[in-house]
């Protein structure tokens, strides 16, 4: 990453915080001084008398302080302007702030917004789609020595080709940019592409459905090439930490004191909040406030028909009884969620027993390099 995209990028997300603090201590001095009931709608506008004024002349400064800064760093970005080594530090502090507000750093036009690429090095007929997870790199799909799609690549002659994204975006809108950029890619390949498979991790599965969806509505030519797709710890059907999440944000919003620090909870991503419940389409999210507690909304989005899913779930209980019962499953999705399984049958994904795997006393992270995984990807994964 270079230079001056990095600082550019730091001071900006800075004076972002300044604005977001001076907004929440606001509110938490014009709650108390109006003392509202305590429990109710808390109380809306600007700080009465002086405290307003101050608050208001700390965002005027942050904003002229903000324009001189940026202006500067415009004026000496020639200097700056050299690659600097990303070290694995560095790409996990970018994907890191990415996961957690990549919708706002694109928003705001943030030189540390991740621009979608798919990265490979061969160029053979076919092709293993890597799609990594929330707040990761794909270059994190090397854990601990070992890389499924290297290994499968060695194994049966796969090319990878790695996806590389914005985690922080509504998975829908990556899912459509994916879609984008396999159609370009399948276009430009060197040679003609015979086949196509996907192993998605976590919210990679999401994303890898939602672009099936939106390419065969779009009459793209690339899923008629796809054979295989793999979801591998995805939560299809959302994760207990999100609605927990939004639990915790709702509490803070009973009572007029603690209201200001709702806002702390909506910090976190759309790629996020579409996790509450496994969004994948546009139309599971839009007209909707996203950080509201409600039901989930979604319309059922079946797999995509003529192609063979496989499902591969975790769970850290060690006890065959206790697999499917375990709230967390690997930590942070549930079996059921991760296999497909909806205790409404009608939206249930349907993936067939035989494809699929529910690996005991396994993390989240390590379903990574275990190598029953990867037993099952290279018997489940078939060349031609």
């Amino acid at each position: 990453m270079r230079v001056a995209k990095t600082v550019q990028g730091a001071a900006r997300l800075g004076f972002d915080a300044v604005d977001g603090i001076t907004h929440i201590v606001e509110g938490m001095y014009r709650n108390i001084v109006l003392t509202p009931l305590p429990f109710g709608q808390a109380p809306s506008g600007r700080a009465p008398g002086i405290a307003g004024l101050v608050h208001e002349s700390i965002r005027q400064v942050n904003g002229a302080v903000r324009h001189g800064v940026d202006t500067a760093l415009g004026l000496v970005t020639e200097h700056l302007d050299r690659e600097a080594p990303d070290s694995m530090a560095s790409l996990a502090l970018v994907s890191a702030l990415n996961g957690l507000i990549g919708d706002h750093l694109e928003a705001t036009d943030n030189p540390l917004a991740i621009d979608m690429e798919l990265v490979h090095e061969d160029a053979g007929p076919d092709l293993l789609i890597m799609v990594h997870g929330l707040a990761m790199h794909h270059s994190f799909f090397s854990w601990k020595d070992h890389n499924h799609g290297a290994a499968l690549a060695r194994a049966k002659g796969y090319t990878p080709v790695w996806a590389h994204y914005n985690s922080g975006r509504h998975i829908s809108t990556n899912g459509k940019e994916l879609a984008a950029h396999l159609e370009r890619l399948v276009q430009n390949w060197p040679q003609p592409v015979r086949s196509i498979r996907f192993i998605g991790y976590s919210m990679g599965g999401l994303v890898t459905r939602s672009a099936l969806a939106t390419a065969a509505s779009l009459g793209h030519r690339w899923p008629q090439l796809t054979r295989q797709a793999v979801y591998l710890a995805s939560p299809h059907h959302g994760s207990a930490v999100e609605r927990g999440g939004n639990w915790f944000n709702a509490a803070f919003k009973i009572s007029p004191y603690s209201a200001p620090l709702a806002a702390l909870g909506m910090v976190r991503s759309a790629g996020i909040t579409d996790l509450r419940h496994g969004n994948v389409m546009d139309t599971d999210w839009q007209d909707h406030d996203r950080f509201a507690h409600h039901d989930d909304r979604r319309q059922h989005t079946p797999l995509a028909s003529d192609i063979e899913h496989f499902a591969i779930a975790g769970s850290l209980a060690q006890s065959a009884d206790d697999l499917l019962k375990r709230p967390l499953g690997d930590g942070l999705v549930a079996p059921k969620s991760a296999l497909g399984d909806h205790k409404e049958a009608e939206k249930s994904l349907g993936i067939p027993p035989d494809n699929r795997l529910l690996v005991p006393a396994t993390g989240h992270l390590d379903l990574l390099r275990h190598p029953g995984v990867y037993a099952s990807l290279d018997r489940w994964l078939s060349v031609g």
